[in-house]
């Protein structure tokens, strides 16, 4: 159960790496595949859902202290929110700009309702896909992990 909760942790925060760890858990170790892809799941859109909020309590505020910052994060706000669908999916799959652009897109018009909904299932993917993805990738190349970490 512990590990499940480093998950959690681990995917409210940057997730990748995290679910990549956690697939070889399943391979050598005792954890599942559809709690893994659950608790991913609720730690990405966990983690989501505070920086959008972040961005949008905080945001105007960030962009006043940092006016030539806010320039550029407005320009990519207004290209964000013209495509909302896209852009959840594409920053979901992103490494290492979740966070900056969930944060964008709570200083965006974007409705919160909407945002949740799209991410929501944008989250969904993404774990389903990362953790099938890490699954076989160390699935295929276990022979060559074993021999590198001797397990």
């Amino acid at each position: 159960m512990l590990w499940y909760l480093l998950i959690l942790i681990g995917t409210f925060v940057e997730g990748e790496f995290t679910v990549m760890a956690a697939t070889a858990g399943v391979l050598w170790s005792n954890l599942q595949v559809l709690p893994l892809v659950l608790v991913a799941w609720c730690g990405s859109f966990l983690g989501d859902i505070l920086f959008f909020q972040l961005g949008r309590s905080h945001g105007e505020s960030f962009k006043a202290r940092l006016p030539k910052l806010g320039e550029r994060m407005d320009r990519v706000v207004s290209l964000l929110a013209k495509r909302p669908l896209l852009t959840i999916f594409i920053l979901r799959f992103q490494i290492g700009m979740r966070m900056l652009g969930n944060f964008s897109l709570g200083c965006s018009s974007m409705d919160r309702a909407r945002y949740l909904k799209l991410n929501l299932v944008a989250c969904l993917v993404w774990s389903l896909f990362t953790t099938v993805l890490c699954y076989y990738f160390l699935k295929y190349t276990a022979d060559l992990w074993e021999a590198l970490f001797q397990l």
